[in-house]
């Protein structure tokens, strides 16, 4: 790293972060971490580094960085465009790197996540722009479930996008609970979609802190219901997220059923496993749904999914998996 990409770019405030004991010698300003909890408390530093994370940089050093690729400093042009492709149109990751097509627009953009930092660096290059975002703490990143491939599904995305690409200062990005608005204009129709479906994605997020924020998640996404019916065109894994989730919040904060949007959550999840029947994700969200409904059969099929699947590594949802076979042993 450093002979390849640090020195070369004489990157001043870039580095590998080893140990506490690095950070007392060579003095390193790290901006202190934070989290949310019951409240905002203190954070703590992920010492360490890997091929996926454990970089430390800063906004001036990401600019130099960006600077590089764009002039073809660090790998050729043809490098380049191979590293900013996606597998296949159903695959956008590759070599690191996301890529996606909204509107007309492709977007180039790989984000961080850690336990109390985010991070995302996002590229337009048809319009040569650039968004490069630190946060010292992970809800940049959290909350957008970025790891599904949809950059969209950030609200700082979504602004970036409003104000500096498609200029659509009329429309406010966040709606309150009690006035959302419509959005007549039919230009910008999808836009507006996708921002009531990424505020309720965040506002699911916040309801483990706020339940109050259940109630906006499920007014936004009434409302995206209520004037797109044709929810199956432009349901996705977030989508299935959300519903769940907030199915999960009343679970875990013991508010009773929430069972408002069963019938989505089963047609969307049909419709998406169908595309992709392996997926871990989808599985372990409809084994749990199943679960709870003591419909065990099913939530059998989708944990078994999970666990006899030989393409991905084990994750969280493998040991999720895993145990509730072991605990539902017949």
């Amino acid at each position: 790293m450093n002979a390849a990409i640090f020195q070369p770019l004489e990157l001043k405030n870039t580095y590998l972060l080893k140990d506490s004991i690095q950070a007392l010698q060579q003095h390193l300003n790290i901006a202190k971490p934070y989290r949310i909890e019951d409240r905002i408390e203190s954070g703590f530093i992920d010492y360490g580094y890997s091929s996926s994370a454990g970089i430390v940089s800063n906004l001036n050093d990401l600019r130099i960085f960006n600077q590089a690729l764009d002039h073809n400093t660090l790998i050729t042009e043809e490098s380049k465009n191979v590293m900013f492709s996606g597998v296949n149109e159903s695959l956008p990751y590759a070599y690191g790197i996301f890529s996606q097509q909204f509107e007309d627009l492709k977007l180039i953009w790989g984000y961080g996540q850690y336990d109390c930092y985010s991070s995302l660096l996002l590229k337009v290059p048809s319009q040569n722009i650039t968004l490069t975002l630190l946060a010292n703490n992970n809800l940049m990143s959290d909350p957008a479930r970025l790891i599904y491939g949809d950059a969209t599904s950030s609200l700082f995305v979504l602004s970036f996008l409003k104000n500096y690409i498609f200029s659509i200062e009329e429309m406010v990005l966040l709606e309150t609970k009690d006035a959302i608005q419509s959005n007549e204009e039919s230009t910008t129709q999808n836009f507006y979609r996708k921002k009531l479906l990424t505020q309720a994605l965040a506002a699911s997020f916040m309801a483990r802190f706020d339940v109050k924020k259940m109630q906006t998640s499920a007014a936004l996404l009434n409302k995206v219901f209520s004037e797109f019916p044709n929810y199956l065109e432009y349901a996705d894994l977030n989508v299935l997220h959300n519903l769940t989730f907030l199915k999960d919040v009343a679970f875990y904060k013991e508010l009773g059923e929430f069972n408002q949007f069963d019938d989505k959550i089963e047609a969307i999840s049909a419709k998406l496993l169908k595309e992709d029947p392996q997926n871990p994700y989808l599985n372990v969200y409809m084994g749990i749904y199943y679960d709870r409904k003591g419909d065990i059969d099913k939530a059998r099929y989708h944990f078994e999914q999970i666990v006899n699947a030989n393409n991905f590594s084990k994750n969280w949802y493998t040991e999720e998996a895993e145990n509730w076979i072991k605990g539902h042993e017949k």
